[in-house]
C-alpha cells in the first residue's frame, strides 16, 4: 500500500494579493496606517494553514484511510464484493507528470480470492507518444477478476424480445438471426420467427 510523506512543500502568499480596509471613525483611521502590518500577519497565518495542511493533514489522512483499509475496498454496489489493491511500486514523479501502479484483484468475500487464469502483463504508466495528460491502463487481468467475481457476488437477469429493438437497427432479433449462436433453432421452429431472450445468473453472492 503506498504511504504518503510531504517533500518540500513550499508556501507562499503574495502580499499583493491581500487587501484590508479600515473604515469608521479617527481610530481606525488610525489603524489603517498600520494596514501593510496587519497584511504581513494575515499572509502569515495563511501560509501557517496551508503548510500544516499539507505537511501535516493531508498525509495524515490518506495514511489513515490506507492503513485502515488494509489493502482492501468495498466495492459498494454489490454485497461482498472487494477490490484487493496494492502499489508494488512507490509513486514516479517527474517533471512532466506523476505515475503509479496498482495490482486490482476484484472477489467475492464470500468464496476467497481467486487469481485469473490470465498472467499479469507488463503495464505502461505512461507513454510519452501520446499526447493526453491524463492516462489509465488496466489489464486483463484486472478485467477478468472483476466480470468474474461481479457474476459470483450479483444476480443478473434480463430480457430481450423483438417488440424492443428499434425499427432503425441493423438486426432483427429472430430465429434465423439467431441460429449462428444457438444451432438447430433455426431447423427446429422454422425461419424468420420471432425470439425472446431471456438471460439470468444465478451466483453465490
Amino acid at each position: 500500500m503506498p504511504y504518503v510523506t510531504a517533500v518540500d512543500i513550499i508556501c507562499g502568499v503574495d502580499r499583493f494579493d491581500i487587501n484590508i480596509k479600515l473604515w469608521g471613525n479617527l481610530w481606525t483611521d488610525l489603524a489603517s496606517l498600520a494596514e501593510v502590518f496587519f497584511v504581513g500577519t494575515v499572509a502569515g497565518l495563511i501560509e501557517d494553514v496551508l503548510y500544516a495542511t499539507l505537511n501535516t493533514g493531508v498525509p495524515l489522512v490518506f495514511n489513515s484511510f490506507t492503513k485502515a483499509s488494509d489493502g482492501y475496498l468495498p466495492l459498494a454496489i454489490v454485497p461482498n464484493w472487494i477490490l484487493d489493491w496494492e502499489t508494488p511500486l512507490p509513486f514516479e514523479v517527474t517533471t512532466s507528470n506523476i505515475q503509479v501502479g496498482i495490482r486490482g484483484l476484484a472477489f467475492d468475500k464470500l468464496i476467497g480470492e481467486e487469481e485469473p487464469a490470465v498472467a499479469i502483463p507488463d503495464m505502461p504508466a505512461h507513454l510519452n507518444t501520446r499526447t493526453e495528460g491524463y492516462q489509465t491502463y488496466i489489464s486483463t487481468y484486472s478485467i477478468d477478476s472483476i466480470v468474474g467475481s461481479f457474476l459470483e457476488c450479483a444476480s443478473l437477469k434480463f430480457w430481450v424480445n423483438s417488440a424492443s429493438i428499434p425499427d432503425a437497427a441493423p438486426f432483427d432479433l429472430t430465429t434465423t438471426t439467431l441460429n449462428a449462436f444457438l444451432p438447430g433453432i433455426l431447423s427446429y421452429y422454422g425461419a424468420g420467427l420471432p425470439v425472446d431472450v431471456r438471460v439470468q445468473f444465478f451466483e453465490l453472492g
